[in-house]
Formats: C-alpha cells, structure tokens, sequence
C-alpha cells in the first residue's frame, strides 16, 4: 500500500476510534443523567401506631380503634387494629332505635404489600381480616324472624351482631410533619353478618295462630335501608365498603 493511501488509513481509523469513544461518553453520560432523574419509592422506615379518626363518629356504632403497623422487610408490613366503644366512653349521633347498654369490640388484622408507585408517599394494597361483636338492648321494636320473616314485636330484647369481613384495600401514607401523617384507604370485601335476639320481653307476632293478622301487634313497619343491622334475624352475607383515615406516628 502506497504511504500516503497508509497515512490516510491510519488517520481514518482514528477518527473512527475517536468517534466511537466520544458517542460511547455521551450514551454513559445520559443514562447517569437519566438514573439521577428517575424517582424512587419511598423506603419503608420503622412500625406506625395509627389512630381511626372516623370510628369514634360511626352514626349508630361509635368505637375508639387504635393500630399498630410492623415493617417485615422488602415491600411488606403486617398490622392489627383493635376497637372498643360502649354507652359510656362514647356518643351515638344517629340513633334510630331505642336502646341502652351499647358494647362493641373488634379486631383485624391486615398484610401490606407496598406498591412500586415513584411518590414522596408509601402506597400498597391490602388484605384485611376483621371479626366485631356488637351487643345492646333494643326497646320497644321488633325484628323479623329468620324462618319464616315475620315480625316480632316486643318491649325490650337483647340483640347481638357478630361480622367477620374479608377486604381488600388500597391506601396511602402522607406525611404532613416529620414523623406525623396520614393514612388514606378505601376497599371491598366481603362480609358475613349474624343477628341474634334473646331474652325478649312480652314478644308479639304480627300474624296469630290461624294466620290472621294480630291486632297486638301495633308495630308500623318503617324498616329502611341499613335497618337490617336491627332488625333482621339470622345470617347474611354482602359486600363490605370501606374507606378511612388514620392518624399515625412514625417510629423511624
């Protein structure tokens, strides 16, 4: 190969390695840059201690329900919350059936799976267990009995609610101070509810013993939506709404 036809191979193969390097800098160079901008979940640091600012206002069932939240490493927590409310400690702002000596406690237990959502916030979805047990006595109503679905008037008796409920959730954790914040959450599930009347006093069906209407039984029928909590006998089962907000503490 003649010199100058060799100069002028080397002095392109220069150029190629010089170009070749230059572009390989300018790729590392933007994918640094790019990874610097990419904004990362927030880190799961330390347990919370909640507290449910909507339970202790619930229209008919009022309740305090405090929780505590343990971090299980990765994207996973695990928490429990108990609830406890009676006639005493709490104030029932609806209240559309007589009645005396209010007691409800609870428990669930709930596993957290942080979803990979690039926000200042931790958000997840849930699944939630919950059992309640709610008991009082009813005065001067009537319920409608499981078998047959007549009605039962009395002067008092004492009711017994027990649900369990399966649900699924999707929440947040906001932050509004340094350890200080806000769980937000809403879900579905599935509910089982079971209504027991017991120790009841003068009852009086609505229909007699040839099946004629009783006129006893002076009970208007005003049963309306959500009424089913008092007013009718045995098991059912339906869907379980949810949506609150907790208070929390952050141990970090």
């Amino acid at each position: 190969m003649p010199p100058n036809h060799i100069r002028k191979f080397i002095y392109l193969l220069c150029f190629i390695s010089f170009s070749s390097i230059l572009a390989q800098t300018e790729v590392e160079t933007e994918a640094e840059n790019e990874s610097e901008t990419i904004e990362m979940p927030k880190e799961i640091t330390g347990s919370y201690l909640t507290f449910n600012i909507l339970a202790p206002i619930a229209l008919e069932t009022p309740r305090y329900r405090l929780g505590y939240i343990l971090p299980l490493g990765g994207k996973w927590m695990a928490g429990v919350d108990v609830g406890y409310g009676d006639e005493s400690s709490t104030v029932s702002i609806l209240d559309r059936i007589e009645r005396e000596d209010y007691n409800l406690y609870e428990f669930r237990a709930e596993i957290y799976y942080q979803l990979p959502v690039a926000r200042n916030s931790i958000h997840y979805l849930s699944l939630e267990a919950g059992y309640l047990n709610h008991q009082e006595v009813l005065i001067s109503d009537f319920y409608k009995e499981e078998t047959e679905g007549i009605r039962i008037s009395y002067d008092s008796a004492n009711y017994e609610r027990i649900r369990s409920a399966l649900t699924l959730k999707y929440g947040a954790f906001f932050d509004l101070w340094d350890q200080v914040g806000l769980n937000v959450y809403y879900g579905i599930g599935i509910r089982r509810r079971n209504n027991n009347f017991t120790n009841i006093v003068a009852p009086i069906p609505e229909v007699s013993s040839n099946d004629e209407p009783n006129p006893q039984f002076q009970i208007e029928d005003e049963f309306r939506f959500g009424e089913g909590y008092f007013r009718q006998e045995g098991i059912s089962y339906g869907f379980n709404f949810q949506l609150g907000f907790k208070l929390y503490y952050n141990f970090k």
